[in-house]
């Protein structure tokens, strides 16, 4: 339980460089997620190699 003289502006200027921390955690998160889907999608693209019609064992 939380004492009932709790000053709630001292709690918001006290936790507010935590909120900026989670939300830039965040950002970063997800543009590390989007740039790594962006170079796996490239890379996807060429690996198979090509098997011409005449190379093709029978």
């Amino acid at each position: 339980m939380s004492p009932p003289d709790v000053n709630l502006e001292k709690q918001k200027r006290r936790h507010w460089p935590v909120f900026v921390g989670v939300a830039a955690a965040l950002a970063v998160a997800i543009v590390t997620w989007l740039a790594l889907e962006g170079q796996l999608d490239e890379a996807e693209e060429d690996t198979a190699p090509t098997v011409m019609e005449h190379e093709v064992a029978e």
